[in-house]
């Protein structure tokens, strides 16, 4: 379990990444995205933190959070 300032944390990353002002906005552009899968100990190959997205046909895609 996440605590309040960890999620903050990640909202605050989640929007710089994506380049938007709110969590609104960045709700908005996940949900056209796909269906969202979040984990937070996610890392790719090179430790960098991950966001996965499932997308609606299934297909499986990473969005780099923090290096």
């Amino acid at each position: 379990m996440t605590t309040r300032d960890e999620t903050e944390v990640l909202l605050a990353e989640l929007r710089q990444g994506f380049g938007v002002a709110s969590n609104s906005e960045l709700l908005h552009l996940l949900a056209a995205l796909g269906r969202v899968v979040l984990d937070e100990s996610s890392r790719d190959e090179r430790g960098r933190r991950v966001l996965k997205i499932v997308g609606k046909g299934g297909r499986e895609r990473q969005i780099v959070i923090s290096e």
